[in-house]
């Protein structure tokens, strides 16, 4: 199923770059990019997103664990012509997937990419933030309503 390819790609985009940076950049080192513009920092996010639910790691495993189950059964169950919902529910889990990888291995999210005035996030949060607007985009734009 190609859509599960998308989540496959992501999740190993994401944690291929996860790898690379915490090899190349020390804990807490700031590596300027493109003009200062982007920073690489590595650092750890023991809660969710904006630091939310520090320390919560069962449940946000949890949470995570869930949302990829829930989105595989939706990339399955969504008509085909669904496209943009299928691309971004792809997207989704693959980025939910990156990171409860990370909340398993490490106990919290490995976050490298510093724009600011944003928090740090990695390739994963991208995904989901992305794979959602796409999501809500299509629910907005291409209701889907069964006439009775």
């Amino acid at each position: 199923m190609r859509w599960l390819a998308v989540s496959g790609f992501i999740l190993a985009v994401d944690q291929v770059t996860k790898n690379v940076v915490g090899r190349l950049v020390a804990e807490y080192e700031v590596v300027p990019c493109l003009g200062g513009l982007v920073n690489i920092t590595n650092v750890r996010n023991f809660g969710a997103a904006f630091g939310v639910f520090q320390n919560a790691r069962a449940q946000l495993i949890a949470v995570a664990a869930v949302t990829a189950i829930a989105g595989v059964y939706f990339l399955i169950t969504l008509p085909r012509d669904a496209w943009v919902t299928r691309f971004g529910v792809s997207l989704a889990v693959g980025g939910a997937l990156g990171n409860l990888i990370d909340r398993v291995r490490f106990g919290g999210v490995f976050d490298f990419i510093e724009v600011s005035p944003l928090p740090i996030f990695n390739l994963a949060d991208m995904a989901i933030v992305f794979g959602v607007a796409l999501i809500l985009l299509s629910v907005l734009f291409h209701p889907r309503v069964k006439e009775e």
